[in-house]
């Protein structure tokens, strides 16, 4: 199954002008707008208060292997326009979870927080554990009673 989603790319080191001139070029339909959390059949470029001289950078929905192309398209040419990420930035998925039933987002969070030690072993030190505000760890979650007791639903 072709899963839809959706990424957000944060980045500094170019102006939201020249990105979204370099995008244009290699045939991204991109639009600047204010934030806002609207889904929009086109990629668009906004403000991000947590990258203070930087944007971010956020996909219509995508899906399958074109999606993933046209991720790398967009990666490709902010990188080469000198489009950079520092520890203030990240790159967010956004997974189409309508068919996914409770039983299997419980076993994606107990599965994601027993591989946590090896996937925070490539991320940076700054986005380990619990020292991000923006990422924590899942363990200490399906640890607690809370979780333990949402299993026998």
């Amino acid at each position: 199954m072709d899963r839809a989603f959706g990424v957000e790319i944060e980045l500094t080191g170019i102006t939201r002008t020249h990105a979204i001139r370099v995008l244009r070029m290699v045939g991204c339909d991109i639009r600047e707008e204010d934030y806002n959390h609207v889904t929009r059949s086109w990629w668009k470029i906004v403000p991000d208060n947590s990258v203070r001289d930087g944007f971010e950078v956020v996909s219509p929905i995508l899906q399958g292997q074109r999606g993933l192309a046209d991720i790398t398209t967009v990666v490709t040419a902010l990188d080469d326009a000198g489009g950079r990420v520092d520890r203030r930035c990240g790159l967010h998925v956004h997974l189409d979870c309508a068919n996914v039933g409770l039983a299997e987002m419980r076993s994606v969070i107990r599965r994601y927080a027993g591989y946590e030690n090896d996937i925070d072993a490539f991320m940076p030190p700054s986005r380990r554990g619990n020292d991000n505000r923006y990422c924590r760890s899942l363990r200490p979650f399906i640890e607690t009673e809370g979780f333990a007791q949402a299993q026998s639903i």
